[in-house]
C-alpha cells in the first residue's frame, strides 16, 4: 500500500476526498480541515492499494493539486486493517505487479546524476578493458 499526504487549497478539498473514494482502492481516508500552512489549506490522508495510486494521482494533477498544494507519496511496509485488506480485494491486480509511475520518475530524477566519480569508474573500467583486448586475455 501507498500512504497519501495531501495538501489540498481549502475549496478543492471535496473533489480531492471524492476522488480519492471514487475507485474504492483508498482505506483509511481522514480531512483535516485547516491544518496546513504552507501551503494553506486542508490536510487529506489516505492509504492507496497500489494498483489504484496512478489513477488517483493522476486525478489530483488533473485539478491542479500539484501546482496549488502537495502530493506526498510513501510506502507502507505492513497495515494490519480490515478496511485495507477489503479495499485491496475490490482492485483487480497485484500490488507486487503495480508501477507507481510517480515513484519511478522520482527515482530516475533522484538517482540519475552524472559525477565525477562515476565518470573515473568508467574511464578506469574503459581501460581494463582496453588492455585485456590488447593482451588478448579473457580475463
Amino acid at each position: 500500500m501507498i500512504h497519501l499526504r495531501i495538501v489540498s487549497p481549502c475549496d478543492s478539498t471535496d473533489e480531492v476526498v471524492r476522488l480519492i473514494r471514487a475507485g474504492q482502492a483508498a482505506s483509511n481516508v481522514a480531512v483535516l480541515r485547516g491544518a496546513a500552512l504552507d501551503p494553506p489549506g486542508d490536510l487529506v490522508l489516505a492509504d492507496v492499494v497500489r494498483e489504484g495510486v496512478n489513477t488517483i494521482v493522476s486525478g489530483l494533477k488533473a485539478i491542479g493539486v500539484d501546482r496549488a498544494g502537495s502530493i506526498a507519496l510513501e510506502n507502507i511496509d505492513v497495515v494490519v486493517s480490515q478496511a485495507a485488506a477489503d479495499a485491496d480485494r475490490r482492485v483487480p491486480g497485484y500490488g507486487t505487479d503495480a508501477a507507481v509511475w510517480e515513484e519511478v520518475e522520482a527515482r530516475v530524477r533522484d538517482e540519475s546524476v552524472l559525477t565525477v566519480s562515476f565518470l573515473v569508474f568508467l574511464v578506469v573500467a574503459a581501460l581494463i578493458a582496453a588492455v585485456g583486448l590488447l593482451e588478448d586475455c579473457p580475463s
